[in-house]
């Protein structure tokens, strides 16, 4: 965590400006020219906003998205500028099952909803504590889930007019050959950014 007046910095970025150009199909390609009816754009950690300083003064997780505002800005623009159908953003390297809404406004839960967000767990490393997620939900209602206490993987399925995902639970991380359950399953409606249960 870092204080919040040190990532308030616009040059500061998680992907490059070769990469947002492309989502913004200022070259005629890339995200913003696709014509697929879901497009999932996978990236390394968690792009909604999660507030984590509970009752203390605001902290950000340099890790994430969080930590880059302007950045995470700048790829909101991007995805309004051109927008794909149904974008759903894949992420992960947190240690836990996040299921987010991103908002068009990080912090504007009353700003509208662009895009779906999937974080998956590590399939054997720890993640923080469940009572820390517990507590941070209460700050994060954009934030539908959010488990640590399981390691696994997210499945999604991909149907023309419903994307469905399922968080699969890993039973015995000690073994390779250990079954696995469904912890929670999620549903994207086809022009409804956001998930059902």
């Amino acid at each position: 965590m870092r204080p919040a007046n040190s990532v308030f910095t616009p040059v500061n970025q998680v992907i490059g400006s070769v990469v947002i150009t492309t989502l913004r199909f200022d070259n005629g390609r890339g995200l913003g020219a696709s014509t697929a009816r879901w497009n999932l754009l996978g990236q390394q950690t968690v792009l909604a906003h999660f507030d984590q300083s509970g009752d203390g003064p605001r902290a950000y997780w340099a890790d994430s998205w969080n930590g880059y505002p302007a950045a995470r800005e700048r790829l909101v623009a991007a995805l309004l500028a051109r927008p794909a159908a149904n974008p759903v953003v894949l992420g992960g390297d947190i240690h836990a099952f996040l299921v987010n809404d991103v908002h068009a406004v990080a912090m504007d839960y009353d700003s509208p909803v662009v895009a779906t967000e999937l974080v998956t767990s590590s399939i054997s490393s720890q993640g923080p504590a469940q009572t820390s997620l517990d507590r941070w939900l209460r700050e994060n209602p954009n934030v539908r889930l959010a488990r640590s206490d399981y390691r696994g993987y997210v499945r999604v399925a991909v149907e023309p007019e419903q994307l469905h995902a399922q968080l699969v639970a890993v039973d015995d991380v000690t073994r390779a050959d250990s079954a696995t359950h469904v912890l929670a399953a999620f549903d994207v409606e086809s022009g409804k950014p956001g998930v059902a249960r």
